[in-house]
């Protein structure tokens, strides 16, 4: 069964290299978000069948606390009520999802050797991610159509995003120098060590590569802490320590080289530093206020996006109405625990903060030269989520998270002996069988609108058909219609025709409520001019602007209202993700 078990961690490290053009946006329409979602379940339904076969079931040390993590966001969503019970719903799924995938890799029971192969294989995934982020950068789009290419060269990685192709590159860094500190791999073929050098070659040359800051002191704040945590073994291995050290000073310095990465990021944390230049203290501030209004319970789960752009607005008319954020539509908080606590108050932060000091217990009784070096390699990736939100980015990231947390709490972990009957056993393969079929059925359903979703942002395919057909699935249904509106307002303001127009507008006041979209506001606006409702158009604009000061896109309903440009809706939607590039 140890197989499966390297066969889980295989399929997750090397079919996120499988290209399929994706539009970004939403995690969902990154197709291999949708296929890591299916081997979490695949996981879980393995480590059914091997509790039946042994019946033994292992679990770490502090299991009952770490549950403590969805039971605060269980309890603060019921306590405030759900604000978009579709979206509470997912984000309580996956991190559910999750907690099963970190207990199923229990279950395999492997041995050191065994876990070993397995970084070995997520090593070699990262490798050939960071290969093909050195070809981003590349002029002439080598190897195109079966890699992604971003418009302007630039590494991306197979995430399109340079902050989470930093974190995973400043991850497989460490994971480097762990295994070349482990004691086993003076025993390791040589290959496993080429593949090592390698990836810690190319990794650091990625991460100088970037210009991404998170990238840059994920790397400052991590590697220091994994080289005091084994100080002792690279002293004893001196010519490990310095074929480690000359392979990534070259790395850093091929990055420097290649690209201006390493200036860009120091630039952006000068502008951090800045007190007005940069849209992030801004809006850390104006969240923060937002939890100290509801400190207990929060504001409810999902209604961040509402609330904090009428708060916004609230701020940046204090300060006399310049668009101290930016233009761009904030769906989270750029820091996981301030989106949280905006959401789910103290109750939800509770369950972080209890899960936070078991890690650090556990970090605390392993020692130093395993407790701390395991913990640095959660690091980089646990910084990021103090700065943007990977883990609704890229679901690679929250299970190779899961991954590096189950290293840690895999020593001393309790195994359980269940002296009963194979029948008592079998509820749970059938319950393992029953979240993979779910799941499949899900994805397999979700991988088909995705597709539908990729032909009409990308490639600009108009097909109401599909477009009716994805408002079917529970996770596209309001996106998809919202593309669907567009269209539909598009065929009236173009045919001069008013078949959908009061539609468009009935659904769209009630969408602007909870989700302040902002090419929804021009396309509303232009929607009422078109029945002949100015001054209510002009409401709009007026409300759009005060939202979003000086828009450019919201601010130009107003000149195709006064017949100074040609009335059009936006019918691709704004960025939904603002992201630290």
């Amino acid at each position: 069964m140890n197989r499966a078990f390297l066969f889980i961690i295989a399929l997750f490290s090397l079919l996120p290299l499988l290209y399929f053009p994706n539009p970004g946006h939403d995690a969902l329409l990154i197709p291999f978000n949708i296929f890591i979602w299916e081997i979490v379940a695949a996981s879980v339904f393995f480590a059914g069948l091997y509790i039946y076969k042994h019946k033994t079931l292992v679990f770490p040390r502090y299991a009952i606390w770490i549950l403590a993590l969805p039971a605060g966001m269980i309890l603060s969503g019921f306590l405030t009520g759900l604000e978009r019970p579709v979206d509470w719903m997912f984000r309580l799924g996956a991190i559910l999802m999750g907690l099963l995938f970190f207990f199923s890799l229990f279950q395999f029971q492997p041995n050191r050797r065994m876990l070993d192969n397995a970084i070995y294989i997520i090593l070699f995934g990262m490798l050939a991610n960071a290969l093909i982020s050195f070809l981003q950068m590349m002029p002439g789009r080598p190897l195109s159509g079966l890699i992604p290419h971003p418009e302007t060269p630039r590494a991306v990685g197979v995430f399109m995003q340079p902050n989470i192709l930093a974190s995973a590159m400043v991850t497989a860094i460490l994971l480097a120098l762990y295994q070349i500190s482990s004691p086993a791999f003076g025993k390791r073929s040589g290959l496993i060590k080429l593949l090592c050098f390698a990836t810690l070659f190319a990794a650091s040359m990625i991460v100088l590569s970037t210009g991404s800051r998170i990238g840059l002191l994920g790397l400052v704040f991590s590697l220091p802490l994994l080289l005091f945590a084994r100080y002792k073994v690279f002293a004893r291995r001196r010519h490990l320590a310095l074929a480690a050290m000359v392979v990534f000073a070259a790395g850093c310095g091929t990055g420097l080289m290649v690209s201006e990465g390493a200036l860009k990021a120091y630039s952006k944390l000068e502008r951090l530093a800045e007190e007005g230049t940069e849209a992030r203290p801004h809006v850390y501030r104006i969240s923060w206020e937002l939890f100290t209004e509801k400190p207990i319970s929060g504001h409810g789960i999902g209604s961040f996006q509402s609330v904090f752009h009428e708060r916004a607005a609230e701020y940046q008319a204090e300060r006399g109405g310049e668009p101290l954020i930016g233009h761009a539509r904030f769906t989270h908080t750029h820091n996981e625990l301030l989106f949280w606590a905006v959401e789910g108050g103290i109750l939800a932060l509770s369950g972080i903060v209890v899960l936070l000091a078991v890690t650090l217990i556990q970090a605390w009784r392993l020692g130093r030269q395993r407790g701390l070096a395991l913990l640095a390699l959660m690091t980089p990736i646990a910084l990021h989520t103090q700065t943007e939100l990977p883990f609704y980015s890229s679901i690679y990231h929250w299970v190779l998270f899961l991954f590096l947390a189950f290293m840690l709490f895999r020593p001393l972990c309790r195994f359980y002996q269940v002296e009963r009957s194979e029948t008592v056993l079998v509820p749970i393969p059938a319950a393992g069988m029953a979240v993979l079929v779910a799941t499949l059925m899900f994805c397999t359903s979700t991988f088909g609108t995705a597709r539908d979703l990729t032909r009409f942002l990308l490639y600009k395919e108009v097909n109401m058909q599909e477009l009716r057909a994805a408002q079917d699935n529970l996770y596209f249904n309001e996106f998809a219609t919202l593309l669907s509106m567009k269209v539909l307002l598009n065929l009236d303001l173009k045919q001069n025709t008013q078949h959908w127009t009061q539609t468009y507008i009935n659904w769209t006041e009630d969408y602007l409520q909870k989700i302040p979209e902002t090419s929804s506001f021009h396309d509303l606006a232009l929607a009422y001019n078109h029945l002949g409702m100015k001054q209510k158009a002009h409401e709009v604009i007026d409300r759009g602007l005060y939202l979003f000061p000086q828009h450019p896109v919201i601010g130009s309903a107003r000149e195709k209202i006064n017949n100074r440009a040609p009335a059009q809706a936006a019918t691709i939607p704004d960025e939904t993700l603002v992201t630290d590039q």
